[in-house]
């Protein structure tokens, strides 16, 4: 199988996109979906299809979590 985002079959994206949505369906709040589902190394597009938002709110959420990532490891000294 090929290991590129875009080269997925149609079912297995199906297939990762369901067990996505279970994974985040009793989750509160769409910066914690979004950390979630990073880790299933979806798109932004696909993680905003199971979110039920925009891709582009997506990616502005990961950039705020990256920012207060980054924030709190300089803090920790």
């Amino acid at each position: 199988m090929a290991s590129s985002k875009k080269e997925r079959a149609p079912e297995m994206k199906a297939e990762t996109l369901m067990l996505a949505y279970l994974c985040v369906r009793d989750v509160e709040g769409l910066g914690e979906k979004v950390a979630i589902l990073d880790r299933f190394g979806l798109a932004d597009s696909e993680i905003g299809a199971v979110c039920g938002v925009d891709g582009k709110v997506v990616r502005d959420n990961r950039y705020k979590h990256k920012q207060r990532s980054a924030k709190s490891a300089g803090t920790s000294r």
